[in-house]
């Protein structure tokens, strides 16, 4: 998009059972995206089946949100995010895992990420979470930068060791 062209409007709402397609679609997108950064990052066969199986119960539990933008013609982003409860040896601060979040790139530094991260920590705070927690692929420099920018700070480096060529 040009920084000339007009920007459509953009309307964030919870998603329903009639955003499935669209949301999945933009999962998709995201893995896509994840995938070429990173090859490690590869979905299963069955992924997309398995997240549509499962998106019609996180849309009806209260302790999941999906948000979802869209403009009129058609979604262009979402976050979805989860109650999350740490390990049993430490202590219990109550937390929100994002699940994910992704913008389509034609999208992207208009300030939607931005709003769904605001929008999940109201959600966060109202569901008494204390903490948000995410991952980020290390090779995507850009989510990087963006949580930065949110006042993340680094909590645990997940590696791999490649055992067979």
């Amino acid at each position: 998009m040009e920084p000339d062209d007009e920007i459509e409007d953009i309307t964030i709402r919870r998603a329903d059972s009639k955003d499935m397609d669209a949301v999945c679609g933009l999962w998709m997108q995201l893995a896509d995206d994840q995938y070429r950064l990173d090859d490690r990052f590869a979905l299963s066969d069955d992924a997309r089946t398995r997240w549509r199986n499962d998106y019609p119960l996180w849309i009806k539990d209260r302790t999941q949100l999906i948000l979802i933008a869209s403009t009129n013609t058609g979604a262009v982003g979402f976050i979805h995010c989860r109650r999350f409860a740490p390990g049993a040896m430490f202590v219990d601060v109550p937390e929100v895992y994002v699940e994910a979040i992704f913008v389509n790139p034609e999208y992207r530094r208009m300030g939607l990420g931005r709003e769904f991260l605001q929008m999940a920590r109201e959600w966060s705070m109202a569901i008494g979470a204390e903490r948000l927690r995410f991952n980020i692929l290390a090779r995507n420099a850009d989510a990087i930068r963006f949580w930065e920018s949110e006042g993340s700070e680094p909590a645990m480096i997940m590696a791999t060791i490649t055992l067979v060529d």
